[in-house]
Order: structure tokens, then C-alpha cells, then sequence
């Protein structure tokens, strides 16, 4: 099957033997673009500044179940404003480690138009 979305690897990669980038496809391309949605602030971008999310400020937060709760809800309205055309969530996970300081994000999705699944994870803390 071909693949449904591709991107360039923003690892900059190069293609071996010439001086191309090399590109993610469907899962990793998805992957690679939660990764920056959910790491960009809202009004971070200068020409969206709706693209991103509140998720930097709710760290800083107490960290408790209620802000777990903020937490997903952040993440699913994220999803549902700006990836909503290519996945639908089917599970999102989220666990407190007090230890580490830290959420632990775990979200499977399906591919919109396809039978394939991915899973993203992505350790949420302080910096």
C-alpha cells in the first residue's frame, strides 16, 4: 500500500548516496507533527498563533489529578483542531510519576482512510 502522508525527517537526515533529506511516512509523519504540536505554545507560532497548546503553562501547575485531567483534555483538543483530518484517537493515556516529576503521555490513533494504527508517547515535565 503507499503511503498516505510523508513529511521531511525534521532530524535532517540526509538520503544515503545523494544530498536530499530523507522523509518519515504516515505513522512517523504524524508522529514527528504531534511532537511539535504538542511542544509548541499557543501563540509561539508568529503567522498561527492559535497552533499549539496550554501545555507548558498546566506543568507548572500542582501536580495532581486535576491537572492530569487538563492535561488530556489539552491534548484532545489539540488533535481535534489540528490533526483531526488525518487520525482518530482510539486510547489516551495519561500517568502521574511523581518520582521523575513527570507526565507519561501514551496515545494510540488509527489513520484516517487506512487500517493502520500508531502509538505516540511523549514525556511531558518542567524544563
Amino acid at each position: 500500500m503507499a503511503d498516505v502522508y510523508s513529511d521531511i525527517d525534521m532530524k535532517l537526515r540526509k538520503v544515503s548516496g545523494s544530498n536530499d533529506i530523507s522523509k518519515v511516512t504516515d505513522d512517523s509523519a504524524i508522529n514527528q507533527s504531534l511532537l511539535s504540536l504538542l511542544n509548541t505554545s499557543q501563540g509561539e507560532r508568529l503567522f498561527n498563533l492559535k497552533y499549539g497548546t496550554k501545555i507548558k503553562k498546566l506543568l507548572f501547575e500542582p501536580m495532581d489529578i486535576l491537572t492530569a485531567n487538563r492535561l488530556i483534555q489539552e491534548i484532545e483538543n489539540a488533535i481535534l483542531n489540528w490533526e483531526s483530518s488525518r487520525i482518530h484517537i482510539l486510547d489516551l493515556k495519561l500517568n502521574i510519576n511523581y518520582d521523575t516529576q513527570a507526565y507519561d503521555v501514551s496515545l494510540e490513533y488509527q489513520i484516517l482512510n487506512t487500517q493502520k494504527t500508531g502509538l505516540f508517547e511523549i514525556v511531558l515535565q518542567k524544563v
